[in-house]
């Protein structure tokens, strides 16, 4: 349970306010990162002990979640995973796909608009789960 309770408190790591977030570790409960971090990150190395590190925005590793995820983005995705020791990560849903649709689901809206469609979107958010090895959540967000 993260330190102020029920809900989570985080911002996205930067390796530019490193020193800052260090000198802040009361304020946030975690850190979100969308890649692994720059060699040249000399603070990144005492990230870890202080935050809860979070793998953001896997949509810009995997792809769209509506169509087949190719199995070298999802090994990506699962190494940061394991080197954040992430104990989940986030999906932003845009729910576009190159495959034919008969509905537009590329906007804010829910991206559920039909069994087929939510089969769909829990099937593929299951199975790249499984493949990352770890829990997914998935954030709706316009594109």
């Amino acid at each position: 349970m993260p330190a102020g309770g029920p809900i989570w408190v985080g911002a996205s790591y930067n390796p530019q306010l490193a020193r800052d977030l260090l000198g802040a570790t009361e304020r946030f409960d975690h850190l979100a990162m969308s890649g692994p971090p720059r060699p040249e990150d000399r603070y990144f190395a005492e990230i870890p002990s202080h935050f809860v590190l979070l793998v953001h925005d896997l949509h810009e590793t995997v792809g769209p979640i509506a169509d087949p995820i190719d199995a070298t983005n999802v090994e990506r995705a699962r190494e940061l995973v394991a080197l954040l020791r992430a104990p989940w990560a986030v999906l932003q849903v845009r729910c576009s796909s190159t495959e034919p649709l008969d509905l537009d689901v590329d906007h804010p809206l829910p991206p559920v608009y039909s069994v087929d469609m939510l089969e769909r979107l829990t099937t593929q958010a299951k199975s790249l789960a499984e493949r990352i090895g770890a829990p997914l959540v998935l954030e709706n967000v316009p594109n």
